[in-house]
């Protein structure tokens, strides 16, 4: 699945929502909705950070798409 939109151009994951964490040295996930932040914690794989992303959203109401990859 995907967001609607695909990550920036100099998002160094390749997928929307999902961030590298330095001080971690691990993935972290989080997104913006109506004006609030969620903050989904660190994982150890961008997978599982997408996975996490795609869980909340779908448990918010929020539409996901089925576009949710790295970009090209």
């Amino acid at each position: 699945m995907m967001n609607k939109m695909r990550a920036h151009k100099g998002n160094k994951s390749g997928v929307k929502n999902v961030h590298w964490h330095p001080a971690s040295g691990k993935w972290g996930a989080v997104f913006q909705y109506r004006k609030q932040r969620y903050d989904l914690g660190i994982f150890g794989t961008i997978e599982e950070a997408q996975s996490a992303v795609i869980r909340e959203k779908e448990k918010l109401g929020i539409p996901v798409f089925d576009n949710y990859s790295k970009t090209d």
